[in-house]
This record gives structure tokens, sequence and C-alpha cells, in this order.
């Protein structure tokens, strides 16, 4: 046996060639499709607004994710108190969006002085934002 013609080994390497290069084709075009849809909340600002009847805290939010974020829980943590208050809050940001959340305490009024320094920190779908000072107004 003399081996392979050369006409058949050069249409041996270029199906060869092609099959690899479709291979590579599929390989990049599903590595560079959309990436995971995620809920990703930033918190803007956050302020304590003192009244004679209670306490208000309102937190902008915003929710620079690629889906739909659903608060769950809004914690307000004082230095001055051992304990945190956790309200219970279903409010729904869309991507894109900076939304402002208020969240009544009025139960818990005697329990925020009118001093000291408060952080807050928002529970949702996707996680929990870093705690985030709050400023303390009236």
């Amino acid at each position: 046996m003399k081996g392979v013609s050369p006409l058949i080994a050069t249409a041996l390497l270029l199906v060869i060639t092609v099959a690899g290069a479709m291979m590579l084709y599929n390989y990049v075009v599903s590595s560079l499709s959309s990436p995971q849809q995620y809920a990703s909340l930033n918190i803007v600002s956050a302020k304590l607004v003192k009244l004679d009847s209670g306490s208000v805290l309102s937190v902008r939010v915003a929710n620079i994710g690629t889906a739909p974020a659903t608060i769950n829980e809004v914690i307000l943590i004082p230095s001055s108190i051992t304990s945190n208050i956790t309200k219970q809050v279903a409010i729904t940001i869309e991507p894109g969006v900076t939304k402002t959340v208020n969240v009544d305490l009025d139960e818990e009024a005697e329990q925020t002085p009118g001093t000291g320094k408060y952080y807050v920190i928002l529970r949702y779908d996707g996680g929990e934002t870093e705690p985030y000072p709050v400023t303390v107004v009236g």
C-alpha cells in the first residue's frame, strides 16, 4: 500500500478543520450569551425622622441588578440598644429603578432614643445590603 492519496488527505483535513471551527463557534456563542438574571439592591440614602407620635424610617433604594427584587425586612440597628428593630415589608423594586421605602416605627418610638448612631440593613430575596448609616432628623 502506498498510503492515502493527497486528494483524500486534503478532504479529511478540511472536514476536521470545519468541525473544529463549528465546535469553537458554539462554545464562544454560548459563553457570550446573556448573563444570569440577578437582583442587587444599593441603599442611596437613609433618614430617621423623629415625630411626636413616633418615628419614620425613610430609605432610598436602587435596584442595580437585572431582575426585580422584593424587600422582605427592614432592620434598624441602633448603637445604644442591644436589640435591633425589624419590620416585615413586601416591596418590589424593578431593575434600574430607585424607590423610597418608608417604614413607620410607632410602637418602637420609645426604643429609639434621640441621639446615637443608627444603621439600616435591607433583606431581600437575593440577599441583604451592607449596613448603611442613618441620618437622624428632628
